[in-house]
C-alpha cells in the first residue's frame, strides 16, 4: 500500500499507474516535475474581487502548485480569503477554453475554433463599421475600470464616439456614487475607517458576508475588534456579519434607510448630534428663509418629524426600546460609524445608502479618523476619463449606467441602436438581478464579443469569444486603496505559462485601436501594454510621492516623512521604480489628509448638501407587507462568499466548503426560521420549493433561530447555465423570483414594492 507522499513523488515509475488499474500500455515516465523540482515564488494579482490582493505563486519548474498572500501589499498583509486560496484551480479547470472560438451554425455544439488575426479583424471591422454610422453605437460591460485592460476597453469605446463604458459595480457601490454627486458634488470611492471606530453600526451591510472588497473589509473588521469596539449588526438574517457582533437586531428587509434616520431622530432630540461638525461642514440642516421670503425646512425637522422611534419600529420590525437603546450607545460614542447595505447582493434604493451618510454626518463622521473616508485617486487620470478625450460622445446615457439601464436602452429599441458590445470580465446575465432581460438584449445586438477564459453564462450568448489569460499568466495591474484610504498601484510580472492559447487583452485592444481611423489610433500611441506599463511607471517617478511596497512600520515612516515634507524613496529612476514594483507588488502613497474640503465636496460652499439628500428620499414608508400566518415570505437574497468568482465559474474547493453555516456543498440552501418551518411542515435538510409569480427553485432547508420569522434567505452563486462540470446546472438562481422589469423602475421603487414575496413548501414528489 503506497502512502500519500509516495504516490505524489512517483516511486517506482510507471508502476503507480499500472498498480492502481489505470491501463496504461508502457511504464509512464518518472514524475521528476515533482520528485526534483527548480522552485521559485512570483507576485501576482488576485482579480476575483475589486480588492486585488496581493498573492505570491510557488512555482516547480515552472508550474504554479501553491497560492499564497503577499506579505507586503497593503491590502491583504499576506492574508487570503478562500477564493484567493482555491484561484490556482482556474488555471487548471479542465473546462477552459482552449482559444478563441465563433458561433457557427451547423456545427456540434454552435461553436468553431477562431485565429487570434481573425478574431482581432472582426472587431476592427465591426467598431469601424459601427462608428462610420454615426456615434453611441459601441459598448463595453467590463467588471470595473481600476486596471488598465478594463480602462483601454473604456478608451477604445469612447474614441469610438459613444459612452456605453457600463461597470460591473456592486448595487451599494453604485448607490453610494449617485449619493455623493448628490450631497458632496463629486464621485466616489469612498472607505469606511472601520479601523479607527469605536462604535460601528451595521445596518444591512452583511461586511463579512460581502463578495466585494472582501481582504480590505475583513482585515478592517479585525483590527476593529482587537481594539474593543462594540458591533452593532441590524439585518433579516444574522449571517457571518451578526454572528461576529455584540448584538444583533433582527430587521425587515429594506428597512436600513429608515432605521439610519431613526437613530439620527434619536441623536437630534437627545443633544448627541455633532453641532460644530454641522455648522461648519455641512449645509441644509437646519431651517432657513431664501431672499424671496420663501421657508425652507431643514432635514432637523424633516427627521424629526417623520422617523419617530415608533414609526420607525413600525417600519423595520425592531423594538422601539432596541432602537433607543443603540442610539443612546451610538451618539455616546467619541467615533461612531455607521454602514449601510454596502454588501447587498441585490438593488439598493439611493435612500438607504443616502439616510446612512446623513447618520454619519449628524453624528460627525465624515472625513474624520473612524469615519467615512473620501479616498484620493492615485497621482495620473484614468486612461477613460471623458474630459481627457473629448471623444464627443451622445448626452442620452447616463453617466452612472449599468447592465440594467444598458438593458433597457436596448430593448426599448432607442436610436442610436447599440451594434457592437465587448464584455470583458463580466458574467452580467448570471450575476444581474435581471439576467434574463440583459440576455435577451445581447442577442439583439449584431455583434458581441467576450473575453472570458470559461463559457460563461454571457459568453453562451456572444458571437466571438476571445479568451484573456489569466492574472497568473500575465502582466498584470490593478488601482485601488487599502482599508486607510491610501491610494496604491499593484503590478506583478507574469507568474506561469498560459496553459491554452490566449492573450493579454491589452494588448489585444491596443491592437484593434490602432487599426481603426487615425483620431482613434492617436489616442493609443503605446506599441503593447508593456511600453504603457513603463508610461505609468514614469508618471508615478514624476509624481514625486509615496514608495513601493513595503512592511507595515516601513509604510508608517515614509508617512511620517510625507507629513514633515520629507521623502526618501527607495528608487532612483522610473526603470528602479518599475522594478521595485515588480520585486514587492506595488506602490501606494501611505497618507491621508483630513480636512481638504476643496476635494471632499467640490460644490456647495465645499460642504455636505444635506438638502440635496432629500430628493433621494422616495421609496419611504410606514411598513411593509404583513406576513401573518407565513402563507407568504419575503425572500432576502444575500451574497455567498465563496460562490462568488466574478466571470469564472464556481471552484470545487469553494463547492465543498461552501456556506460556513449552513455547511451545504454542492447545492442551494434556504435559511428559515424554525419556527416557521414547524408551521409550514417543513424538517432540517428537507427538499424545497420556493416559488413567486414569476418562477420556482429548489433548494435545501436549513432551519435556524438566527433569521426572521417572516423571511427565507437564499444565497447567490448557484445556477449557472455554463461555466464547466464544475458550475454549470448546480443549486439555483434566487434572481429568478424577482419581477423583471426596467431598472429604472426598480431603483425607484419603495420598500413594499421592492419585497419579492414566496411561498415556501416542501418539495412535491413526481
Amino acid at each position: 500500500m503506497l502512502n500519500r507522499r509516495q504516490f505524489l513523488l512517483g516511486v517506482g515509475g510507471g508502476t503507480v499507474l499500472l498498480g492502481m488499474g489505470a491501463g496504461c500500455s508502457r511504464p509512464a515516465k518518472p514524475a521528476t516535475f515533482i520528485a526534483n523540482p527548480e522552485e521559485h515564488w512570483a507576485n501576482s494579482i488576485c482579480q476575483l474581487c475589486p480588492s486585488a490582493c496581493g498573492l505570491k505563486v510557488r512555482l516547480a519548474n515552472g508550474h504554479p502548485v501553491t497560492v499564497s498572500g503577499n506579505p507586503l501589499h497593503p491590502v491583504n498583509r499576506g492574508g487570503l480569503c478562500a477564493r484567493g486560496a482555491a484561484s490556482l484551480q482556474l488555471y487548471y479547470d479542465p473546462d477552459r477554453l482552449s482559444g478563441p472560438i465563433v458561433r457557427r451554425q451547423g456545427l456540434l455544439g454552435g461553436w468553431g475554433p477562431l485565429a487570434w488575426s481573425e478574431g482581432i479583424s472582426a472587431l476592427s471591422e465591426h467598431i469601424a463599421k459601427a462608428s462610420a454610422r454615426g456615434r453611441g453605437r459601441v459598448a463595453v460591460i467590463r467588471g470595473d475600470n481600476r486596471d488598465l485592460t478594463s480602462q483601454l476597453l473604456g478608451r477604445l469605446v469612447r474614441a469610438s464616439g459613444s459612452s456605453w463604458v457600463v461597470d460591473s459595480k456592486s448595487p451599494g457601490e453604485r448607490a453610494m456614487e449617485r449619493v455623493l454627486e448628490r450631497m458632496h458634488g463629486r464621485g466616489g470611492p469612498v472607505v469606511y475607517d472601520l479601523a479607527g471606530t469605536d462604535f460601528l453600526l451595521s445596518l444591512h451591510s452583511d461586511i463579512l458576508d460581502s463578495a466585494a472588497q472582501t481582504m480590505s473589509l475583513q482585515r478592517a473588521f479585525a483590527e476593529m475588534r482587537s481594539s474593543g469596539a462594540y458591533f452593532v449588526h441590524a439585518g433579516p438574517r444574522m449571517g457571518i456579519t451578526g454572528a461576529k457582533a455584540d448584538a444583533w437586531l433582527p430587521a425587515r428587509p429594506g428597512s436600513a434607510g429608515v432605521l439610519a434616520l431613526g437613530v439620527a431622530h434619536m441623536l437630534i432630540k437627545e443633544g448627541y448630534e455633532r453641532a460644530d461638525f454641522l455648522r461648519d461642514h455641512c449645509r441644509g440642516f437646519d431651517d432657513w428663509t431664501d431672499e424671496a421670503g420663501v421657508h425652507h425646512e431643514g432635514a432637523r425637522s424633516w427627521i424629526l418629524r417623520e422617523f419617530s422611534p415608533t414609526r420607525v419600529a413600525e417600519h423595520s420590525g425592531v423594538e422601539m426600546d432596541d432602537i433607543i437603546r443603540i442610539s443612546r450607545q451610538f451618539g455616546a460614542s467619541k467615533r461612531p460609524l455607521a454602514l449601510g447595505p454596502v454588501g447587498a447582493a441585490v438593488t439598493v434604493a439611493p435612500f438607504d445608502m443616502m439616510a446612512v451618510h446623513v447618520l454619519n454626518a449628524v453624528a460627525g463622521g465624515i472625513d474624520v479618523p473612524g469615519g467615512v473616508l473620501i479616498a484620493r485617486g492615485t497621482p495620473f487620470a484614468a486612461l477613460d476619463e471623458p474630459e481627457k478625450m473629448e471623444p464627443g460622445v451622445i448626452d442620452s446615457v447616463p453617466a452612472d449606467a449599468g447592465v440594467e439601464e444598458f438593458a433597457d436602452w436596448v430593448l426599448g429599441s432607442n436610436n442610436p441602436p447599440i451594434e457592437v458590445c465587448v464584455i470583458h470580465d463580466a458574467d452580467p446575465v448570471f450575476s444581474s438581478e435581471n439576467g434574463e432581460r440583459v440576455a435577451e438584449a445581447l442577442r439583439k445586438i449584431p455583434f458581441v464579443l467576450s473575453t472570458s477564459a470559461v463559457m460563461n453564462d454571457t459568453a453562451e450568448n456572444a458571437d466571438v469569444v476571445l479568451p484573456g489569460s489569466l492574472w497568473i499568466e500575465k502582466r498584470c495591474d490593478a488601482t485601488g486603496m487599502d482599508g486607510k484610504a491610501y491610494p496604491l498601484v499593484s503590478l506583478s510580472v507574469a507568474a506561469a505559462r498560459p496553459r491554452a492559447d490566449t492573450r493579454n487583452i491589452a494588448d489585444v485592444t491596443i491592437e484593434v485601436a490602432r487599426g481603426l481611423v487615425p483620431k482613434v489610433k492617436a489616442l493609443f500611441p503605446w506599441s503593447g501594454y508593456d511600453e504603457l506599463i513603463e508610461a505609468r511607471a514614469k508618471a508615478l517617478y514624476a509624481a514625486g510621492v509615496g514608495d513601493t511596497f513595503a512592511e507595515s512600520h516601513m509604510s508608517v515612516w515614509t508617512q511620517l516623512l510625507a507629513r514633515g515634507g520629507w521623502r526618501s524613496p527607495s528608487y532612483d529612476s522610473p526603470r528602479s521604480l518599475l522594478a521595485s514594483m515588480e520585486r514587492k507588488g506595488g506602490w501606494s502613497d501611505p497618507a491621508y489628509y483630513h480636512g481638504e474640503w476643496r476635494r471632499i465636496a467640490p460644490h456647495a460652499g465645499h460642504r455636505v448638501d444635506l438638502e440635496a439628500g432629500r430628493f433621494l428620499a422616495s421609496g419611504v414608508s410606514a411598513s411593509l407587507p404583513d406576513t401573518a400566518g407565513h402563507e407568504e415570505l419575503m425572500l432576502n437574497v444575500y451574497s455567498e462568499i465563496s460562490l462568488q468568482t466574478g466571470e469564472n465559474g464556481s471552484l470545487p474547493y469553494l463547492q465543498d466548503s461552501a456556506s460556513p453555516l449552513s455547511q451545504a456543498g454542492w447545492t442551494l440552501s434556504a435559511e428559515l426560521n424554525a419556527e416557521t418551518a414547524a408551521e409550514l411542515g417543513i424538517a432540517h435538510g428537507s427538499p424545497i420549493e420556493i416559488s413567486s409569480a414569476q418562477g420556482v427553485i429548489k433548494a435545501v432547508a436549513v432551519l435556524s433561530a438566527c433569521v426572521r420569522p417572516d423571511v427565507v434567505a437564499v444565497h447567490t452563486g448557484g445556477g449557472r447555465s455554463a461555466g464547466g462540470r464544475y458550475a454549470a446546472g448546480i443549486g439555483a438562481n434566487p434572481f429568478v423570483l424577482s419581477p423583471s422589469f426596467s431598472h429604472e423602475v426598480r431603483s425607484a421603487a419603495s420598500a413594499e414594492e421592492r419585497a419579492v414575496m414566496v411561498s415556501v413548501q416542501p418539495e412535491r414528489r413526481a
